[in-house]
């Protein structure tokens, strides 16, 4: 009898020093135990940044923006889509006589690269030439081509004849890596053909992609002392890098400022960018920025009007859509393979150039200030060497240099648009192709990709293609 009470006794002894763990348990498990998850990843481009990863990657508003500012940038995002005529009863009207696109989004698809011409003589591509003459202008601006300005026309109005057309083709180029395997690079080669009338025989010339213009309110609105903090014109700390600002002159404040668009950094401002690209891409001529044709005085240029045919409140609405395009987020940054590339890209020494962070301030944009981002440009010109020198000067720039290009975003390149290439003129197919381009300042860390395994090559285009 007394047994039975002593099991009975242990066996509600057991049950409730169980009952007892099993609530310490819960108790621990529950209050004790600190939640410690992945810290997530900042965005890159704080409250700038969407999450999209599909062909409209690079055309979302800047999600902070107040509801005047959107409302600005939808009327913005109509002019940028429009196509312009030269009829002058046409809603968007002004084209030419001169041209080579009558849409900003001809240029622009998607808000990202154009891409090149994917024939000897396909001239539907963003793909453009650029001329002047040896010597500068009295602000330091390229020398006009008399008869031509300063940028091929491929298209007219009427019976206006365009300045000329050209052929484009590839030249093969073999790069051999250090463990034996071989990339083919290629560079372009042009042909000019079909003057309207004679060239000068010494002219310079450049060819140039339509670059994407997402992030570039981000862009504009890094503070100026940031940047040239990064400049190190005499590579005093010795890493071989040494980047510089290009001073280039602004039409409407009539005086020299720091470039910051363009391959070469010729551009200082939004505004500024767009009313160029208006005048010379599409011959669309705006008051207080370009107000003459892009061929004025040319034989070939009947039909020009006296008057501008945009205004600056056109101007200030296109400008305002592009400042507040917003920026796709990177993906994928806790992979093993992106965060190798990423140290393959630091070894490297590759973010003395494309610089990562930066804080926004002074944007007129007021919810685009005090924003981290993480852009991955230093916003200065360098030298790239002669295998990218395209012989034609731009203000401060010379020949060899060009404006660092932002990484952010560079992975979707393809996604928006699939014939899209890289670099200033298109030549690059692939990123592996655009890495191997860079000469000057960069040629020692291309020596030293070239001895990777292919491995950690691969892990290095994993980690540009996840930002």
């Amino acid at each position: 009898m007394h047994n039975r009470i002593h099991i009975k006794l242990a066996g509600a002894m057991l049950l409730l020093l169980f009952f007892l763990v099993r609530c310490r348990y819960d108790v621990v498990k529950d209050d004790d135990i600190p939640n410690n998850p992945i810290p997530e990843q900042p965005k890159i481009a704080g409250p700038a940044t969407i999450a999209d990863e599909t062909s409209t990657a690079y055309s979302g508003l800047i999600p902070v923006v107040d509801a005047s500012t959107s409302s600005d940038h939808e009327a913005g995002k109509e002019i940028f889509l429009a196509t312009f005529s030269e009829n002058p009863d046409a809603i968007y009207h002004g084209l030419g006589p001169l041209f080579i696109q009558n849409s900003c989004v001809g240029c622009h698809p998607g808000n990202g690269r154009s891409q090149p011409p994917l024939s000897e003589v396909d001239y539907d591509s963003g793909l453009l030439m650029r001329f002047s003459l040896a010597g500068e202008g009295p602000h330091g601006e390229p020398i006009a081509v008399p008869g031509y300005g300063t940028q091929l026309q491929t298209r007219a109005t009427g019976l206006n004849a365009p300045e000329a057309l050209y052929t484009f083709s590839y030249n093969n180029v073999n790069v051999t890596y250090a463990d034996g395997s071989t990339l083919i690079l290629h560079n372009p080669s042009h042909t000019l053909i079909n003057n309207y009338t004679s060239l000068p025989s010494n002219i310079l010339f450049t060819m140039r992609n339509a670059s994407p213009i997402y992030g570039l309110g981000l862009l504009e609105a890094i503070p100026e002392a940031d940047i040239l903090a990064l400049a190190d014109e005499t590579d005093a700390d010795g890493n071989y890098i040494s980047g510089r600002p290009n001073y280039v002159w602004n039409v409407k404040t009539q005086q020299e400022e720091l470039g910051r668009f363009g391959w070469k950094s010729s551009a200082p401002s939004i505004e500024h960018q767009v009313a160029g690209a208006f005048n010379e891409d599409m011959g669309i001529t705006s008051a207080g920025y370009f107000p003459v044709e892009n061929c004025d005085g040319q034989s070939n240029c009947s039909g020009s009007s006296s008057s501008t045919d945009v205004d600056e409140q056109t101007i200030l609405k296109l400008a305002t859509y592009v400042r507040t395009l917003a920026v796709p987020n990177w993906r994928n940054q806790d992979d093993p393979t992106v965060l190798r590339g990423k140290q393959v890209f630091h070894d490297l020494n590759c973010q003395s150039c494309h610089h990562e962070t930066f804080v926004t301030a002074g944007s007129s944009v007021a919810s685009l200030n005090g924003i981290e981002i993480h852009p991955y440009t230093d916003m200065l010109i360098h030298d790239m060497g002669e295998v990218l020198a395209d012989g034609r000067p731009d203000f401060h720039a010379s020949t060899n240099e060009w404006r660092t290009s932002p990484l952010w975003g560079i992975g979707l390149t393809k996604i928006v648009n699939p014939n899209a290439r890289y670099l200033h003129d298109g030549r690059a197919a692939t990123l592996e192709e655009a890495i191997l381009w860079h000469g000057g300042e960069a040629n020692w860390i291309i020596e030293y990709f070239k001895q990777l395994p292919q491995t950690d090559r691969d892990a290095l285009i994993t980690f540009l293609e996840s930002l």
